[in-house]
C-alpha cells in the first residue's frame, strides 16, 4: 500500500469516524432528552386529569345531595302523582346541572329523570337501572347518592351524577388545562377527545408514541370498589427537533467533506516538504538558495494547521451547548422535586396532604393502588387513613405482620417480591408486587404509605425503593408540621390540654375507627363539684388556678398517649377512652375521682400549705376539690358523637344529684366515694 493510502486511511479513522460518532451520539441524547421533558409534561398532565375528574365527581355529589334535600318535601308527600313528581325530579336535575337523577321510593319503584350521554358508537345505552348497578360503566357515572330517613327508617334514596361522556370529556379537558385524553374499559374506549388516532397499545406505566408528533401516558381513573378499571391516555406534543437534526447532519457532512478534502491533500502536505527539502539539498549542492522556498512552505503549512482548528473549534462550541442544555434540564428536574418536598411540607389539612401525598407516590411510580396507613394510639396495629384505587381494608393490620406492618415495625423499606421479605399480608391489597415505605421523623413512627401492583404488570425495582423511601421522607415532614399547627389551634390556653374543637375531631376519628373494626370505647364526662362557690369565695384567678391543677390531676390517672382529655367548656371535661367496655369506663372514672380528690389541693400564693395530715396553718384556706363524672360507652349509649356526649352528661348529673363526688354509668348505676 502506497504512503499516499496508508495517511489517507489513518486521516479517516483519526478525523471522520469520530466526527460522524460525536453526531449520532448528540443526536441520541437531544432525543433522549426531548422524550424525558415530553415525559414529565405526561405527567403532570395525568395528576392534573385526575384532579380534575375527582373535582366533577365532587360537585357531583354536592349537587345529588343539595337536589335530594329540595326534593324532600315533595317526595314525602303522598298527594303527588308520579308524573309530577317525575317532572318536579326533571326540574330540579336541570337546574343542580346534572346528567341525571333517579329516586328510588319505598312501595312507588324508581322514578328518574336522565339526559342521554354522547358516547362513542357502540357504547350501551345507559338508563336508570344502569345508574342504580353501572356494572364495568361505574367509572364514566360521576355519581352522588343521598339517603333520607323518617323515623330512623330509609324511605328515600337519590341518586345524581354527571356522565363522562364526549361533552364532559371536554370539560375536564379544559379544567385540566386542556389535556388530551381517552377513557377505555377494558378493550373498549367509550369517551374520546383525540380523533384520528391508530389503536392504542396495552396499558402501561410507559409513554408511547401518537400521531403527528404526540406522545400518550396510561392513568386510572375513576376507580371504584368493585368496578372495572378504567384509563385514560392523556398526551402532549413534543417539541420539533427537525431543525436542529438537520443543522447537526450538515455540521457533521460538512466536517466530513472537510477532512475528505485534507485526507486526499495529505499526501502533498508529507511528501512536498519531503520532495522540496531534497530539490534544495540538491540546489544547495549546485549552489542555488532555497531560503525563500523554504519560508513559503512553512507559510501554507500554518494556513492549513488554522482550517484544522478552527473546524475542532466550532464542533467544541457545539458539543458544549449541548452539554449545558443537559445540565440545566437536570437542574431544572432538581427543583421540581425540591418544590414538591415545599408544597408537601407547607401544608396544613392533613388528610388533604395525605390524600395527594399517595395519589403523587403511586403515578410516579405506576402503581395501581396507594395505601397510606396510620398507628393506631395504643400502637398495637395499623389503620387506612388515605386509599388510592382500592377498597380501605375492614380491619387493621397487626403492627410487623404483613408488607405494611414490617415496614411499621422495622422502620425500613421492604419490597415484594424479595428473597426472604414479607408479602402482603391480610387485609392488604393482594398483587403479584407491592413496595412500603415507614413515615419516621427522628424516634417516632407517623405511618406507612404502601403502593401495590403496576399498570405494566412489571414488579417494583431497587431504584423505586429508594424513591419511596426519599417521599416518605418528605411526607413524614409535612404530617409533623400539620400537627403542629394543629395543635397550635385546637388547645385550651388556660389548662394546656385539648379544647372543644380537639375533642369534636377526636370524637369523630374514634367513632369512625370503632365502626370500621368493631371496637367499644368509653366517654367520661367529668365535672367540678361546687366549683362557683371557689370562684365566688376565692376569686377567678384561684378557680383559674384549681382547673390548671385538677386537668394535671386528669391526665395522670389515665393512660399517657392512648386516651385522650379535652376541656368541654367551664368547669366540665371529657375523657376519650379507646378499646375500653362499661366496666373499663366506670373503673377509670373512680380513678379520676380518687385522684382528683384524694389530698388537699395546694392554697396557691400562701407561704404555708395545709395538708391531710400536715401540721403547718394556712395563710389562706386550703381547698379540697371533688369530680362528678358520668361514663358512657359507644355503641352501647350511642352511635353518634351527640348522643354520647348526652349519656356522659345525664349521667354526669345523675351523679351529682346523689351527691356529687362519684362515678356513674349512663345505665344509672353509680358508685360512691
Amino acid at each position: 500500500m502506497s504512503l499516499r493510502a496508508r495517511l489517507t486511511l489513518f486521516f479517516f479513522g483519526i478525523a471522520i469516524v469520530p466526527l460522524v460518532l460525536a453526531g449520532v451520539l448528540v443526536r441520541v441524547a437531544i432525543l433522549r432528552e426531548v422524550d424525558r421533558r415530553t415525559d414529565i409534561k405526561l405527567t403532570g398532565d395525568a395528576q392534573a386529569l385526575n384532579a380534575a375528574w375527582n373535582g366533577a365527581a365532587q360537585l357531583a355529589a354536592l349537587s345529588t345531595h343539595q337536589a335530594a334535600q329540595d326534593l324532600a318535601g315533595v317526595l314525602d308527600d303522598p298527594s303527588q302523582s308520579s308524573a309530577a313528581l317525575e317532572i318536579a325530579i326533571t326540574k330540579e336535575r336541570v337546574d343542580r346541572g346534572l346528567d341525571y337523577l333517579v329516586v328510588t321510593r319505598a312501595g312507588d319503584g324508581v322514578l328518574s329523570s336522565i339526559e342521554p350521554p354522547s358516547l362513542l358508537p357502540g357504547a350501551p345505552a345507559i338508563d336508570a337501572a344502569t345508574v342504580l348497578d353501572p356494572g364495568p360503566l361505574a367509572p364514566i357515572l360521576l355519581t352522588g347518592q343521598n339517603p333520607l330517613d323518617r323515623g330512623g327508617k330509609e324511605v328515600l334514596h337519590v341518586y345524581g351524577g354527571i356522565f363522562v361522556d364526549q361533552n364532559e370529556a371536554v370539560a375536564l379537558s379544559q379544567a385540566a388545562g386542556r389535556v388530551g385524553f381517552e377513557v377505555r374499559i377494558g378493550q373498549r374506549t367509550l369517551v374520546s377527545s383525540l380523533s384520528g388516532e391508530a389503536p392504542l397499545p396495552a396499558p402501561s406505566d410507559e409513554s408511547f408514541p401518537l400521531a403527528g408528533r404526540r406522545r400518550g401516558l396510561y392513568t386510572s381513573v375513576g376507580v371504584r370498589p368493585g368496578a372495572e378499571k378504567a384509563v385514560a391516555v392523556v398526551n402532549v406534543q413534543q417539541g420539533d427537533i427537525a431543525g436542529l437534526q438537520a443543522a447537526i447532519l450538515m455540521v457533521v457532512f460538512g466536517s466530513v467533506l472537510v477532512a475528505s478534502f485534507l485526507g486526499f491533500g495529505l499526501h502533498r502536505m508529507m511528501s512536498e516538504p519531503i520532495r522540496r527539502l531534497a530539490d534544495q539539498a540538491s540546489a544547495v549542492l549546485a549552489g542555488a538558495p532555497a531560503l525563500a522556498s523554504t519560508e513559503a512552505s512553512v507559510a501554507a503549512s500554518a494556513d492549513e494547521e488554522r482550517v484544522v482548528a478552527t473546524t475542532l473549534s466550532a464542533m467544541s462550541e457545539h458539543l458544549q451547548q449541548y452539554a449545558t442544555e443537559l445540565s440545566q434540564s437536570r437542574e431544572e428536574l432538581r427543583h421540581s422535586l425540591a418544590r414538591l418536598g415545599t408544597t408537601l411540607r407547607s401544608a396544613h389539612d392533613q388528610h388533604g396532604m395525605l390524600a395527594v401525598a399517595v395519589d403523587s407516590a403511586a403515578l410516579s411510580l405506576g402503581a395501581e393502588a396507594g395505601v397510606i396507613y396510620l398507628p393506631h394510639p395504643s400502637n398495637a396495629y395499623l389503620f387506612a387513613e388515605v386509599t388510592r384505587g382500592t377498597v380501605p381494608p375492614s380491619a387493621p393490620l397487626a403492627m410487623g405482620a404483613g408488607l405494611a406492618g414490617v415496614a411499621a415495625g422495622e422502620a425500613r423499606t421492604v419490597l415484594w417480591p424479595s428473597a426472604g421479605g414479607p408479602r402482603p399480608g391480610p387485609g392488604e391489597p393482594q398483587t403479584a408486587t407491592a413496595i412500603a415505605a415507614p413515615l419516621i421523623r427522628g424516634d417516632r413512627l407517623i405511618g406507612v404509605v404502601g403502593l401495590y401492583g403496576r399498570i405494566s404488570g412489571a414488579p417494583f425495582s431497587g431504584e423505586d425503593v429508594e424513591t419511596l423511601a426519599a417521599f416518605a421522607r418528605e411526607t413524614a415532614v409535612a404530617v409533623e408540621n400539620v400537627e403542629a399547627a394543629e395543635r397550635l389551634s385546637m388547645s385550651d390556653p388556660l389548662t394546656g390540654t385539648g379544647n372543644r374543637r380537639f375533642l369534636e375531631m377526636a370524637l369523630v376519628r374514634e367513632i369512625e375507627r370503632a365502626r370500621r373494626f368493631g371496637r367499644e370505647f368509653g366517654l367520661l364526662m367529668v365535672d367540678i363539684d361546687y366549683f362557683k362557690q371557689v370562684n365566688d369565695e376565692h376569686g377567678h384567678l384561684r378557680g383559674d388556678e384549681v382547673l390548671v391543677e385538677v386537668v394535671r390531676r386528669i391526665e395522670s390517672a389515665v393512660r399517657s398517649g392512648v386516651d385522650t382529655v379535652a376541656r368541654y367548656g367551664g368547669e366540665e371535661f371529657v375523657v376519650l377512652l379507646p378499646e375500653t367496655d362499661a366496666a373499663g369506663a366506670l373503673a377509670a372514672g373512680e380513678r379520676i375521682r380518687g385522684v382528683v380528690g384524694q389530698r388537699l389541693l395546694q392554697a396557691i400564693g400562701g407561704s404555708e400549705v395545709a395538708t391531710n395530715g400536715g401540721s403547718h396553718e394556712p395563710v389562706e384556706r386550703a381547698l379540697r376539690v371533688t369530680v362528678s363524672v358520668g361514663c358512657a360507652t359507644f355503641p352501647g349509649d350511642g352511635t353518634a358523637a351527640d348522643d354520647l356526649i348526652r349519656a356522659a352528661d345525664r349521667a354526669m348529673y345523675a351523679a351529682k344529684r346523689a351527691g356529687g363526688d362519684r362515678a356513674a354509668l349512663s345505665r344509672d348505676e353509680s358508685r360512691t366515694s
